[in-house]
């Protein structure tokens, strides 16, 4: 996995642990509490500092009933203090761990505050020190997560059921163990959950839109290290059955869809582009994707790219010879039409209509290694 990659992870993971408060805890106050069943808090949890705190009882009840279903379906959840402020539950030392599978993660934060705004929406602010550690096949990569900012709402209809999560970010920033950190000014990824099976069932919906990202990791990138715009609207084909994120997507691994990309707009550097698509996984776990997109000003984006790539020059005279004609015939046109194929881990702008070669623009790395014994 990636650098640039692990930035979107820290947010999708994020996300997750919201996703599964709402699928197996519920996160309401109004949701009955197995701990607050027993009359009192867990053994555990007995003789901590926050039981006599007005509130306190409530607020580990409630807790608990958030994480003894997410622990029984295979999470880790430690936490430090547990208190009630202004009616919110405040979480201090709170660490997660994802069920164990090839694709696995844990993330931890100082501080998490839950609000019960309404009857319809449940917020949570995670604060202060975060790390985010992702398991790729038994390898750990770590990360620090800092944010001016964190704010994760989850919206309900008047049956109580879950319709929407919405995560804003400002001032996001990930550190690896070695690189600078990548950063994000401001985020929003909206999540309207369809009705049906699975974590996220097929027919929920994606918008995500990210702008003035710097990833140091993609230092000598044709496109460089910074991204004005990054905004998608996507559609799940296909559901996410679990929380065991390896296993959850193993019926991805055809390259036959998962993920219908209504609209893309990417801004970076010289490649300016809009379009639609596909998005799935290929046998061995990287992304695969057939994009139809018009990128404006296509030989200031190739001239980038041949600068550090080094096109054959017989193949880039042919491309340049074909696009300047079309670019003659129409004089107006602010954009030309391409298909970029993400397919065998190569990211290539397709020149088969044309009658030109394709040309090769980078490569992908696998999400994750496809355990056959899953």
């Amino acid at each position: 996995m990636s650098r640039s990659q692990l930035i979107i992870f820290g947010i999708v993971a994020i996300v997750i642990i919201a996703v599964a408060a709402i699928v197996l805890g519920g996160g309401g106050s109004d949701t009955e509490s197995p701990a607050a069943e027993l009359g009192s808090p867990p053994q555990d949890l007995a003789g901590e500092p926050d039981i006599d705190a007005a509130g306190a009882e409530d607020a580990i009840a409630r807790f608990e009933a958030w994480a003894v279903p997410l622990r029984a379906a295979g999470f880790t959840i430690t936490r430090g203090r547990v208190s009630s402020q202004n009616g919110a539950i405040v979480i201090s030392g709170l660490d997660i761990g994802g069920p164990q599978d090839s694709l696995a993660w844990s993330w931890s934060a100082a501080s998490v505050r839950v609000e019960d705004i309404g009857n319809d929406s449940v917020v949570l602010t995670p604060s202060g020190a975060q790390a985010l550690t992702v398991i790729v096949d038994g390898e750990a990569m770590a990360s620090s997560i800092n944010a001016e900012s964190i704010r994760i709402e989850l919206q309900r209809d008047d049956s109580g059921r879950a319709t929407a999560l919405v995560a804003n970010f400002v001032a996001l920033a990930i550190q690896g163990e070695d690189d600078d950190p990548a950063t994000i000014a401001n985020g929003e990824l909206r999540i309207d959950l369809a009705e049906g099976d699975g974590v996220l069932a097929a027919g929920s919906t994606v918008s995500l839109r990210l702008s003035d990202l710097v990833l140091p990791g993609q230092a000598g990138n044709p496109l460089g290290t910074e991204i004005n715009l990054v905004a998608a609207d996507l559609v799940f084909d296909r559901a996410v059955s679990g929380l065991a994120l390896g296993r959850a997507l193993q019926p991805w691994l055809t390259g036959a869809g998962g993920l219908a990309v209504n609209s893309l707009e990417l801004e970076w550097g010289t490649l300016l582009l809009a379009g639609n698509g596909v998005l799935s996984l290929d046998e061995m776990g990287r992304p695969a994707s057939r994009l139809e997109v018009e990128i404006v000003d296509i030989l200031d984006m190739l001239d980038a790219f041949h600068v550090v790539l080094r096109f054959d020059r017989d193949l880039l005279a042919d491309v340049y010879a074909v696009l300047l004609g079309e670019m003659g015939n129409n004089p107006d046109a602010e954009s030309l039409p391409f298909t970029i194929a993400i397919e065998n881990g190569q990211i290539v702008l397709v020149g088969e209509s044309r009658g030109i070669g394709d040309i090769v623009l980078g490569t992908v790395t696998p999400l994750f290694t496809p355990a056959t014994a899953e």
